[in-house]
């Protein structure tokens, strides 16, 4: 799996949030701060970006300082990340008492599914998010083996990380301390607690300037992720009650948590014993998370799958040396796994492999850009690539008008009247976006994106 995720990588399209995230950090290279054009009609973006995954995009601007603003050391970043959190994982199963083959075999189940295979190349903080939290458990595996204060502490950086990273990193911050009271290790906690708060306070950083946290609370309502989110008082309860969708999202999710359920509940009770601190971990890292994301996203789930693979690997075990398991809930167990094998590894090969256009949608974006030239355009984040950023690409969400009704549409012909001219729009969305084509000449069409020109005065 290893060897097919690095020959994928220059197959895999440029996804939208490596453009969107690549976006916010280019400005930060630029002028050492977040700001974006994509979206000039919310609350000062173009000014003062104060909404993103900050230790993790500041990342990304120090690799745009270096390399330029390109698609590829992006995605690498992802996949560094990837690639240590993988070895964290390894570490942990390795620290078990396990058959030689054990922790190979939770590599395998981690790097099959299908959420770790594609966020391992695309610029978003999921993969560094695992990874931070790996490292997490890892630390606090050597606190309770060498009762080392400073591996308690290295446990509330990396937790504190996983914050800086993105906010739903505060689950691993949870986690750390949970473990840590329930072992009564007080002394630990507090000094896990103070290395966590300290890494994670670095997101606060540019909030303590006048009108900067009133400016954040704007930016936070009105974020294009959050606009369907219901902020009430019991959101909490109600986004509890709602967390299995996260779950049982899709097929790709599916078989993985049902193989999980039967195989970590027929064996709960010989898994407590034996990984008590795991579990633990583990649980109240979801519960956390379950209360605070927003929306069921299962990208999400990324966070969690080496924890659950290193549990369904010693379930495994478990079967293999006692016969007191009914037969019935091992089958189940193993149908499940099995279909969650085959259809991630179909997933695989069909979407990132052989199914993947990148080159041809790159070459394409490339096509249209030298059609349009310097000129302002509506169009995908993705053209920013190949033109630098700035006022003159706009996202077509920033025309997105919101009814009473709770619909939303897309006004592009006020685009057309504010003097943009050129319009590069996604053909599978074409009739959402502009579903009045009147006034605008259509100039080329392609596998992935049609170009109209505006003819409005």
């Amino acid at each position: 799996m290893g060897a097919l995720l690095i020959l994928t990588i220059p197959l895999r399209p440029i996804d939208v949030d490596d453009a969107w995230l690549g976006d916010y950090a280019y400005w930060i290279a630029q002028v050492g701060h977040a700001r974006t054009d994509l979206l000039a009609n919310y609350v000062q973006y173009p000014e003062r970006l104060l909404v993103y995954h900050k230790g993790f995009l500041v990342q990304g601007a120090l690799l745009i300082r270096l390399f330029g603003f390109s698609i590829w050391p992006l995605k690498i970043l992802a996949l560094l990340y990837t690639i240590a959190g993988l070895a964290f994982t390894y570490r942990i199963a390795k620290n078990q008492t396990w058959p030689s083959w054990a922790p190979w075999a939770v590599l395998l189940l981690t790097l099959l599914h299908s959420q770790v295979f594609e966020h391992a190349l695309i610029f978003r903080p999921d993969t560094a998010v695992m990874c931070m939290g790996l490292g997490a458990f890892y630390c606090l595996q050597r606190y309770l083996q060498l009762q080392s204060i400073a591996y308690a502490a290295g446990a509330g950086i990396f937790a504190g990380l996983a914050a800086l990273f993105h906010l739903n990193g505060l689950a691993f911050v949870g986690a750390t301390l949970v473990v840590l009271l329930a072992q009564n290790r007080y002394k630990a906690v507090l000094w896990a607690g103070i290395a966590a708060g300290f890494t994670a306070g670095l997101y606060t950083l540019d909030l303590w300037q006048p009108g900067r946290w009133s400016l954040y609370q704007q930016q936070l309502v009105a974020d294009p992720a959050l606009l369907r989110e219901d902020l009430s008082w019991y959101r909490p309860i109600v986004s509890l009650l709602k967390e299995h969708e996260r779950y049982f999202h899709s097929p790709r999710e599916i078989f993985f948590s049902a193989s999980f359920i039967l195989l970590v509940g027929g064996q709960y009770k010989s898994l407590w014993r034996r990984h008590r601190n795991l579990m633990l971990y583990l649980f109240t890292a979801m519960l956390v998370l379950a209360i605070i994301a927003h929306g069921k996203t299962s990208k999400y789930l990324t966070y969690f799958i080496p924890f659950m693979s290193i549990l369904m690997v010693q379930s495994i075990i478990l079967i293999t040396e006692t016969s007191a398991i009914k037969r019935y809930l091992w089958r189940l167990s193993f149908i499940a796994l099995a279909c969650h094998i085959v259809f991630s590894l179909s997933v695989n090969i069909a979407w990132y492999s052989l199914g993947a256009d990148g080159p041809a949608q790159r070459q394409e974006l490339a096509h249209m850009q030298s059609l349009i030239g310097p000129a302002p355009v509506v169009g995908p984040i993705s053209l920013s690539f190949f033109r630098a950023p700035g006022p003159s690409l706009r996202f077509w969400q920033a025309y997105q008008e919101n009814s009473a009704d709770g619909h939303h549409t897309f006004n592009l012909h006020k685009a057309a009247q504010e003097g943009v001219k050129f319009f590069l729009l996604e053909k599978n969305i074409l009739g959402t976006l502009l579903p009045d084509t009147t006034g605008f000449t259509r100039l080329a069409t392609g596998q992935h994106y049609a170009l109209y020109k505006a003819e409005v005065r």
